[in-house]
């Protein structure tokens, strides 16, 4: 990382500071998403040269890095890459000015996200991070970004909770993840913001059901947090990828970090984020993101975890 924020958090309760001061330290974490859908749209694409193709999926990735350009500048945002990709995206990354963070190899959405989280938190440790998978939406942009940026203001006046976007679910779908949302959250009652009354992983057919008629919410991979709140929620709910990656929190730079890198994911769990939220929720809040959203293909579908 090359230029470091440095900046002083305002005095609590001050809400126009804080609004200022939620985007000064908000950084970005882009990342590829679903490790098996990544790999496909990865093996089936053809290299690029002046007159290539490129591959949906990098189009997306490229779509992404700019739509958060719009919010959060390139030194504090980081593009999450595994090793064997790295070629595909280089120029993308150029021609924003994102910061690459590179895997050896691909361990699930957990090890992707606590990986960048650590590398903001040697520069920034007081930082917001925003965690946006590539995968999702292309349309809506200046809207779903607003929400990213609601989200940030919300956890500086609660630091204590990790916001997820969640999106309106549609019938037939069954999408691995969803949220039932709860009470207004204490602090943010004016917001849309609410607590999670239950987050529920790979329900049955009959309780996506129920799901729909009780108004719950496809509970996405896009999460904003605090830095030091995001790692204690994994240091609780997924304790084997922290401890794992412990090594690296004070590693220095170049091939020693390289090397250590690679040891590291030798022995790394898979998990994916959405194991961090506990079925009641605790320590999350979602916020309702209110339309549906195109993909690349033209479907209309939810923010899809």
């Amino acid at each position: 990382m090359n230029n470091q924020i440095a900046v002083q958090l305002p005095p609590a309760g001050r809400r126009g500071e804080t609004r200022t001061a939620s985007l000064r330290y908000l950084w970005g974490i882009v990342v590829r998403g679903a490790g098996e859908e990544a790999r496909r749209h990865y093996s089936s694409t053809v290299p690029r040269g002046r007159e290539g193709r490129r591959s949906r999926s990098a189009v997306r990735f490229r779509r992404t890095l700019d739509r958060v350009g719009r919010l959060i500048p390139p030194e504090r945002l980081l593009a999450v890459l595994v090793r064997d990709e790295t070629a595909l995206f280089t120029e993308d990354l150029r021609i924003v000015g994102a910061q690459r963070v590179v895997q050896p190899a691909w361990r699930g959405s957990a090890a992707e996200l606590f990986l960048a989280t650590l590398t903001i938190a040697r520069e920034e440790p007081h930082a917001t991070v925003a965690l946006l998978p590539s995968e999702h939406l292309t349309g809506h942009e200046g809207t779903f970004m607003d929400y990213v940026r609601r989200a940030a203001r919300a956890v500086e006046i609660r630091p204590d909770l990790a916001v997820v976007i969640g999106a309106p679910a549609c019938r037939g779908g069954r999408p691995p993840a969803w949220i039932e949302p709860g009470a207004a959250v204490e602090g943010l009652e004016g917001s849309a913001i609410r607590s999670v009354a239950r987050f529920v992983r790979d329900p049955s057919r009959a309780e996506v059901s129920r799901l729909l008629d009780a108004g719950a919410l496809v509970a996405t991979r896009v999460i904003v947090s605090k830095v030091s709140t995001l790692l204690a929620l994994g240091r609780a709910r997924l304790p084997d990828v922290l401890e794992t990656l412990e090594p690296l929190q004070d590693a220095g730079s170049g091939a020693e970090e390289d090397l250590l890198r690679e040891a590291v994911y030798e022995c790394m769990p898979r998990a994916d984020i959405t194991s961090a939220i506990p079925p009641r929720g605790d320590g999350f809040a979602v916020l309702p993101f209110p339309e549906f959203l195109e993909l690349e293909d033209g479907s209309r579908l939810p923010l899809a975890s």
